[in-house]
C-alpha cells in the first residue's frame, strides 16, 4: 500500500493531475485495447471508399457535397470527395456515403 501513495504524493508533487479518462486510456494503452471502445476518442470505420460509419461525434462543422467537417473531442475529421452526405446521425455515430477521395484529422 505504501507504494500507490508514493505514486499518488510524486504526481502531487508533479503538478499532475490523472482525471478518470486519463486513467482508462492508460489502462487500455497497457492492454492493447482498440482506441475506439474507450472514451473520448473517434472511431472511423470505412466501406470501401463509399461509406464511413464515425463515432464519437459531437458535431457537423460544414456540409457540403464535396466536403463533410466534423467535430470530435480533440479532433476534426474532414471527409472530402464526391456526392457525400449524411445518411443517419444518431446519438454520436454518423454514417456517411458518397464517394471519399480524401481524409484529414485535425487536433481541435
Amino acid at each position: 500500500m505504501p507504494a500507490k501513495r508514493n505514486r499518488n504524493r510524486k504526481a502531487f508533487v508533479e503538478g499532475k493531475k490523472n482525471t478518470a479518462a486519463e486513467k482508462l486510456h492508460a489502462i487500455g494503452d497497457s492492454l492493447d485495447l482498440p482506441a475506439s471502445i474507450l472514451p473520448g476518442y473517434a472511431g472511423v470505420e470505412l466501406l470501401g471508399n463509399r461509406q464511413a460509419i464515425i463515432n464519437g461525434v459531437q458535431g457537423i462543422l460544414v456540409y457540403a457535397p464535396q466536403l463533410i467537417k466534423l467535430g470530435t473531442k480533440g479532433l476534426i475529421i474532414t471527409f472530402e470527395g464526391v456526392d457525400l452526405e449524411v445518411k443517419t446521425f444518431q446519438g454520436d455515430e454518423i454514417m456517411l456515403a458518397g464517394e471519399i477521395t480524401d481524409i484529414h484529422y485535425t487536433t481541435a
